[in-house]
C-alpha cells in the first residue's frame, strides 16, 4: 500500500515539474504547408520554372493523368475481383460473379493501356509538329 502511494506521487511530480520540457512549438502552417506543396510538386515535375506551358500541353498532361488514374482503379479493380473470388467459399455464384469482375477489369486495363498508348503517339507527333521540344 505505501509504494503505491510513493508511486502515484512519483507520478504526479513527473507530470507536473518534468512536464513542462514538453512545449509546443508554434508554426506558421500555411507556410511551412505550401513549402512542403512546392517542393513535392518539384519532385514530381509538375512545378517547371520558366514560361507557362501551351494548352495542348496542358490538355496532353491531364489526359495522361487521368489513363495513369484509370489504370490503377483497374488494377485495384482486379485484387477485389480476387479478394472476392478467395472469399466465395466455393459457391458457384459468388466464383462467376468474381470471375466477371476480373475479366471486365482486365479489358477495361487493356482499353486504358491502348488509349494511353494512342493518346501518347497523338500528343508526341502533335508536339513534334508544333515545334515544341526541339533545339
Amino acid at each position: 500500500m505505501q509504494s503505491k502511494k510513493i508511486l502515484i506521487l512519483l507520478v504526479a511530480f513527473g507530470m507536473i515539474f518534468l512536464g513542462n520540457f514538453a512545449q509546443a512549438q508554434t508554426v506558421d502552417v500555411r507556410k511551412q504547408s505550401q513549402t512542403f506543396m512546392d517542393l513535392g510538386a518539384e519532385e514530381a515535375g509538375l512545378k517547371e520554372k520558366g514560361p507557362p506551358k501551351s494548352l495542348g500541353i496542358f490538355i496532353a498532361e491531364i489526359t495522361k493523368m487521368f489513363m495513369v488514374a484509370f489504370g490503377i482503379v483497374l488494377v485495384l479493380m482486379i485484387f477485389i475481383g480476387g479478394y472476392m473470388m478467395i472469399t466465395a467459399g466455393g459457391e458457384e455464384e459468388k466464383v462467376a460473379s468474381a470471375g466477371k469482375v476480373i475479366q471486365g477489369a482486365i479489358w477495361g486495363l487493356l482499353v486504358a493501356l491502348s488509349g494511353y498508348a494512342i493518346a501518347s503517339f497523338v500528343i508526341n507527333n502533335a508536339l513534334k509538329v508544333s515545334g515544341y521540344g526541339t533545339s
